[in-house]
């Protein structure tokens, strides 16, 4: 009887005998995988009320990725004329590009969504996406740190 009871609270019931949980059980709510997460060209999107992003992901356009975690952000600026300023353990990181801020959707606002830990990743747009954005959208031109 106590087993069945400690099964009913860990949901290992019927998980198979070697070891209880298969991995990743523990993350079932916090799996990013397409359906979760909009790519909206300069960044990325967790949709999940719930989801949130350890790190966030710099990407330049040379292939250079840094990752900052979110639990080390020690503060995050917004200046239309100067971009996004996150401040990472001492560290200053810049993004610079155009509409940083700009509301693409009810709600969905880059600088908004990196104060909620929604934002996993950040992209340099090359020179094609930047001739192809519209007035309206977010162009992120450089990612510094």
């Amino acid at each position: 009887m106590p087993d069945r009871l400690l099964d009913k609270y860990l949901g290992t019931h019927g998980k198979g005998s070697a070891g209880g949980a298969s991995p990743g059980d523990d993350l079932a709510g916090t799996s990013f995988d397409g359906e979760s997460l909009d790519d909206l060209g300069c960044f990325g999107w967790l949709r999940g009320v719930r989801d949130r992003a350890l790190m966030l992901e710099l990407r330049k356009n040379d292939g250079s990725i840094m990752a900052v975690s979110y639990g080390y952000l020690e503060r995050a600026e917004f200046d239309p004329t100067d971009g996004i300023t996150l401040h990472v353990m001492g560290r200053t990181v810049r993004i610079t590009g155009r509409n940083l801020n700009a509301e693409i959707r009810p709600n969905l606002r880059l600088f908004h969504g990196i104060t909620r830990y929604r934002v996993p990743w950040i992209q340099e747009a090359g020179s094609l996406d930047q001739l192809g954005a519209d007035d309206k959208g977010v162009v992120v031109e450089g990612v510094e740190w």
